[in-house]
């Protein structure tokens, strides 16, 4: 006759458990695993997500501009010296006040141009090329028509423009 000790030593190393549990407990057991398992995945992609935003992070910093040092920091280190700055207010007659009407727009072009005359009468007379040709007689000079442009008043000297008088 057995003892109840070894029918209880019997019982533990028996296999001698229901079906059912066994399927239970194992089947417990697998699910588990796969949580552990789908756990272990979430944190390497976490840990490699966050590892290449640090990357990048760092990539982007090393192309932007350095920071400006503040004022503050750029200050020698010695004693600090004051600078007074003094100054007066400007005469009446020096300042300019202008508007947003004050400025007419002139646009240019090959077939427009505008022409402004500062005042009502003509002050000069205007003369024709060959009566400019002979104010000039004196001078090396040339009128010059290239492609059809209005003529140009080339000095074949320069020396001998510089000591022409403009009125």
């Amino acid at each position: 006759m057995k003892s109840d000790t070894e029918h209880l030593l019997e019982d533990v190393f028996q296999e001698s458990v229901p079906p059912d549990f066994r399927a239970a407990v194992l089947a417990a057991t697998l699910q588990q695993v796969r949580q552990q398992r789908a756990a272990r995945r979430r944190r390497n992609v976490l840990v490699t997500t966050t590892a290449a935003l640090m990357l990048l992070t760092a990539v982007w910093r090393s192309h932007q501009p350095a920071p400006t040092t503040r004022l503050t920091e750029a200050a020698p280190a010695g004693p600090a010296r004051l600078v007074q700055v003094s100054s007066l207010p400007l005469p009446a007659n020096m300042i300019v006040e202008s508007g947003p009407a004050d400025v007419a727009i002139v646009f240019s072009g090959r077939k427009i141009a505008k022409v402004v005359e500062s005042s009502g009468q003509k002050d000069f007379q205007e003369i024709d090329d060959p009566e400019l040709l002979s104010l000039l007689a004196d001078r090396p000079v040339a009128l010059v028509r290239p492609n059809g442009q209005p003529p140009q008043l080339v000095f074949l000297n320069p020396a001998a423009e510089a000591g022409l008088p403009l009125q």
